[in-house]
């Protein structure tokens, strides 16, 4: 079945696209291209095309990384939006934003919400409770949800 997987966040900016990979092993993260950036005041359909355009394709499959390659890894993979962002840190980059991811398998879209953890400020927990789940959905209700989630996990 085909599966795509992007982090969308909220910033007061913009919302950053930032699409994923899957390794080997079957974990995601960041494929390094550069993020879609939507103005923060773009329509749900504007939104949500965008967001459908990113996940419509399957996300690539990468090799996993090895524990030594793993930082150097993820600081690549995260320079293009630092310089999107015009930010130097992934710290910079977090301040301020919310975080839904957006994963399609097959026809079905989920957008979950997610937290900062307690026990990691640098990480994030999914929200699994507060997530949406949309079949083939149309642009402007991939949007609509995207903004609404977003929105909750502010709160």
């Amino acid at each position: 079945m085909s599966r795509s997987l992007l982090s969308v966040y909220g910033r007061p900016d913009a919302y950053y696209l930032v699409p994923h990979a899957q390794t080997t092993s079957g974990v995601w993260l960041l494929d390094g291209s550069p993020a879609v950036v939507v103005a923060v005041d773009a329509s749900p359909e504007d939104l949500g095309r965008a967001v459908s355009r990113a996940i419509a394709q399957d996300g690539p499959r990468v090799p996993h990384p090895s524990q030594q390659e793993w930082t150097s890894s993820q600081k690549e993979r995260r320079a293009a939006l630092f310089q999107q962002a015009g930010v130097r840190s992934w710290r910079s980059f977090e301040r301020g934003s919310a975080l839904v991811s957006v994963e399609r398998e097959g026809e079905t879209t989920t957008v979950t919400p997610l937290r900062r953890d307690n026990a990691r400020p640098d990480a994030w927990s999914d929200d699994t409770q507060r997530a949406v789940h949309l079949e083939a959905p149309g642009e402007v209700a991939l949007g609509r949800a995207v903004i609404e989630v977003l929105d909750s996990s502010r709160s």
